[in-house]
């Protein structure tokens, strides 16, 4: 729903002194908007205040709407693994763009790049081993938690 009609629907739907939209979001990204509290499995994003128009119909046009910002929360990056601090977008970025990073799981570096060629047991965990070309390899070093914590 876009926001012209989002505004069409309050603009029919505020009573004359004016009413609270709450918009909702659910796990799918649904937006939703409702005039009581959001429904248990979405989370509410924003209100939005709605004033009708006035009862005699007279004086300047009066904005119904003005949508309030959401302010994201960067003081709290939560880790999308026990590896390190790296976040699902993070993952999401990197996999689309082929590329792995220290923190990743062993399974996510496997969903990049492959299985390995060729697996070394180690004392801290394994050596991963991919080629490059004929004569040359990657390493790549995962410890015994599963984390993919440095190559070369």
């Amino acid at each position: 729903m876009n926001l012209s009609k989002v505004l069409i629907f309050l603009l029919f739907s505020a009573q004359a002194s004016g009413a609270t939209v709450v918009k909702c979001v659910d796990s799918k990204g649904q937006v939703t908007f409702v005039q009581h509290r959001c429904p248990a499995a979405t989370e509410k994003d924003s209100m939005i205040s709605v004033e009708s128009q006035r009862p005699s119909g007279a004086g300047p046009a009066v904005k119904i709407a003005e949508p309030r910002p959401i302010q994201a929360n960067t003081s709290v990056r939560r880790s999308y693994n026990h590896c390190g601090n790296l976040t699902q977008v993070d993952i999401a970025w990197a996999t689309a763009h082929g590329k792995i990073q220290v923190g990743m799981t062993g399974d996510d570096v496997r969903g990049i790049w492959g299985a390995p060629t060729q697996i070394n047991h180690t004392a801290s965990g394994q050596q991963w081993v991919y080629p490059i070309d004929d004569y040359r390899n990657r390493y790549l070093y995962v410890d015994n938690q599963g984390c993919f914590t440095y190559w070369n």
